[in-house]
C-alpha cells in the first residue's frame, strides 16, 4: 500500500511525502506551506493499493494565540518575581513565580494552571490554592544537560548567600518534589544576601550561564557577573562583566551573532542604588558589549529607553534581527522594538504599552513572530495575582533565503559501515538565522544556530543503518534568543531546501 500526504498551503494541492509499500503502523509528515497565522489550511491523506484509493481531508486554522489575552496564571507573594521562557517541549512555555509557583502555556491549548509551590511538607496547604509558607525564593530556571533546573535564593539559610536548585527531566515533574528531599545547594555564592535575582542563558546541552547583579559590599556599585556551567567541568568560579549602580534586577544576555554579544541591565542615572527612589525618567536600559564572544566586555552604554531600575526584569523576544524588550515604566509594562541593539527609538510604533496598571517584574519572550508572551504582577501588594499576557504584534520578518549546497550532495553513497554523518547546508539572507534539519517524513534531526550569510550550518546525524537510503532537508528561520532543546516551531517566512538523499551501504 502507498500512503500520500498533501496540503494546500501554497494555494494549490501539493504532495508532501509518499510512503511506498507501507505496512500497518503510524505515518506522519511535516507540512510544507502551512505557516501563516490567521489562515485556514487543508491537508489530505490518501491510501492506495494500486486498485482502489481512499482519501480523507482535514482543515486546521493557525490562530495567533489560544485563550484570553490576559489571565491569572498563579497566586504569589512578595514581588512575585515572574520568569517565563520556552520549554524543552515543542510549543510549550513555562512561567515560575515567587516561592516555586508555576504555570504553563501550550501553543495549541493556551494557559493551564499547574501544581503550585515547591515547599516544605509541613507548610503544604492542601493543593494549588494560595497560602503562606514555602521556601523557594526569587525562582528562575533553565534547561541543559537533559534536565530542567529551577533555582531559588538561599534566603532561609543563616548566610542567605547564593542559590539552591532542584532538577527534573520534565518541567511538570516539579510538581512531585518536596523541599527537604529534592532541593540541593548549588555551591554558588553571591556577595549580597537574599535579594539576588538570577537569569539563566543556555548555549547548548553542554553549556549554560547564570547571571546576576551582585553587591560588592558598599552600596555605591555592584558587579554584573556570571557563573558558567559546562558538561565537562560543572560550575566554574564567577566572572565579572562590569559594574552598575543598582543592587538587584535581572539581566539579559543577547548573542546577536556568534561573536557579537550584549548584556542588558537597568540602572538609575542619579546614582541611587535602590530603584524605589529612582523616578522612571532617571532610570534607563543600558548594556555591555562584547565583540569576541564574551571574552572581554566594553564599558556600560545607555540606550536612553526609560525603564524602572528595580521593577523591570529585563527580558527579550527575538526573531532574526528583530527584538522586543519588556520593561516596567510608571504603572505599566512597555515593549520597545529595534533591529539595532545599539540604536533605539521611542516612536509610538516602536515603544508600546502592553499592560496598563501592571508593572511589577514583567518577564517574557517570543510566542511566534506575530505574538509575544509575558508574565507580570499588578503591583507591590504582598499577596497578589500573577498574570499571563499575550500581545499580538506586527509580524517579524527575517528575510531568510533558501539554504543551498547540501552535503552529502544528492545521490552520495557513504563509505561502508558508516554509522553517522554530518549534514550541512549554506545559509543565505541579511539577518541572523537558525537552521533545523529534518528527514523527509518531517522527523526532526537537530539544529545549528546563529548563522549569517554564507555560513555553513552543520549537525550530526547518528544511528544510520546499513543498506538504507536517507532523504533529508534543511529549514532556515530567524534566530531565536537561546537554545531551548526543543524542536523549532514553524514560522511564516521560513525557507526550506530541496530534499537530498544519500545511501548507507
Amino acid at each position: 500500500m502507498d500512503i500520500t500526504f498533501s496540503d494546500d498551503g501554497s494555494g494549490n494541492w501539493n504532495e508532501i511525502v509518499r510512503f511506498s509499500d507501507a505496512q500497518s503502523g503510524e505515518f506522519s509528515a511535516r507540512p510544507q506551506d502551512m505557516l501563516r497565522r490567521g489562515e485556514t489550511y487543508h491537508w489530505m491523506v490518501t491510501a492506495t493499493d494500486g486498485v482502489e484509493s481512499q482519501s480523507k481531508t482535514f482543515s486546521v486554522t493557525l490562530a495567533d494565540f489560544i485563550g484570553s489575552k490576559q489571565t491569572v496564571i498563579s497566586h504569589s507573594d512578595c514581588w512575585k518575581y515572574g520568569y517565563l521562557k520556552h520549554g524543552r517541549e515543542k510549543g510549550k512555555w513555562f512561567a515560575t513565580t515567587q516561592r516555586g509557583a508555576w504555570s504553563a502555556y501550550d501553543l495549541d491549548k493556551g494557559w493551564y494552571r499547574t501544581y503550585q509551590r515547591l515547599v516544605r511538607r509541613q507548610e503544604w496547604n492542601g493543593g494549588p490554592t494560595f497560602g503562606d509558607g514555602g521556601e523557594f525564593g526569587h525562582p528562575f530556571w533553565g534547561y541543559w544537560g537533559g534536565q530542567y533546573h529551577m533555582f531559588g535564593t538561599r534566603w532561609r539559610t543563616a548566610d542567605k548567600l547564593g542559590y539552591e536548585c532542584v532538577s527534573s527531566p520534565t518541567f511538570e515533574g516539579f510538581r512531585n518534589f518536596t523541599f527537604e528531599k529534592d532541593v540541593r545547594d548549588t555551591g554558588l555564592r553571591t556577595q549580597q544576601p537574599e535579594w539576588t535575582e538570577g537569569t539563566t542563558y543556555t548555549f547548548s546541552e553542554d553549556r549554560a550561564w547564570i547571571m546576576a547583579i551582585d553587591c560588592t559590599g558598599p552600596r555605591d556599585k555592584s558587579n554584573v557577573k556570571y557563573w558558567e556551567w559546562t558538561k565537562a567541568d560543572g560550575w566554574k568560579a564567577p566572572a565579572i562583566i562590569g559594574t552598575v549602580s543598582n543592587h538587584t534586577g535581572r539581566v539579559a544576555l543577547v548573542r546577536h551573532t556568534r561573536d557579537l554579544w550584549y548584556v542588558f541591565v537597568t540602572e538609575g542615572k542619579c546614582g541611587e542604588l535602590d530603584g524605589l527612589h529612582n523616578a522612571d525618567s532617571q532610570s534607563t536600559l543600558k548594556y555591555f558589549k562584547s565583540t569576541d564572544a564574551g571574552k572581554t566586555w566594553g564599558t556600560l552604554q545607555d540606550t536612553g529607553v526609560p525603564a524602572h531600575a528595580i521593577f523591570s526584569s529585563v527580558s527579550f523576544a527575538r526573531y532574526g534581527d528583530n527584538y522586543d524588550v519588556f520593561l516596567s515604566v510608571g504603572n505599566d509594562t512597555y515593549i520597545c522594538a529595534t533591529q539595532n541593539l545599539e540604536k533605539w527609538s521611542l516612536e509610538p510604533t516602536r515603544y508600546i504599552r502592553v499592560a496598563e496598571g501592571a508593572y511589577l517584574k514583567p518577564h517574557g519572550t517570543l510566542l511566534h513572530p506575530s505574538a509575544l508572551i509575558f508574565t507580570v504582577a499588578a503591583d507591590l501588594g504582598y499577596h497578589d495575582d500573577q498574570y499571563g499576557i499575550v500581545v499580538v504584534v506586527p509580524e517579524m520578518i527575517s528575510r531568510a533565503e533558501t539554504p543551498t549546497n547540501p552535503t552529502p550532495s544528492d545521490g552520495t553513497t557513504l563509505p561502508q559501515g558508516t554509522g553517522k554523518t554530518a549534514l550541512s547546508v549554506q545559509v543565505h539572507g541579511p539577518q541572523t538565522y537558525d537552521v533545523a534539519f529534518y528527514w523527509e517524513d518531517g522527523a526532526y534531526i537537530g539544529e545549528d544556530k546563529l548563522l549569517r550569510e554564507g555560513d555553513i550550518a552543520t549537525i550530526q546525524a547518528d544511528g544510520l543503518q546499513s543498506g538504507k537510503e536517507y532523504r533529508w532537508y534543511a529549514v532556515a528561520r530567524g534566530a531565536l534568543l537561546e537554545y531551548t532543546g526543543a524542536e523549532p516551531d514553524v514560522t511564516a517566512d521560513e525557507k526550506r531546501s530541496e530534499v537530498s538523499s544519500f545511501s548507507n551501504p
